[in-house]
């Protein structure tokens, strides 16, 4: 069985998610594309000790502080 799409939205960071939940909201059937990437877990921005790299142990410290 062939899906048809009204839209096809490349990437799920801030823009595409927005621009696919509006077609949805409008009534379109929207297909979302995006890659996998472990440093995009954290989300939002947020500086993950977990999901980064860190140049030393200094900065390193300091994000897992941050991080509450």
């Amino acid at each position: 069985m062939k899906t048809v799409y009204d839209a096809i939205v490349v990437g799920g960071g801030i823009v595409g998610m927005s621009i696919a939940y509006h077609l949805v909201r409008q009534g379109a059937k929207t297909l979302l594309f995006d890659r996998t990437d472990i440093t995009t877990d954290a989300g939002a921005g947020i500086i993950s000790p977990y999901t980064s790299r860190f140049r030393s142990e200094v900065e390193f410290n300091f994000a897992l502080k941050a991080s509450g």
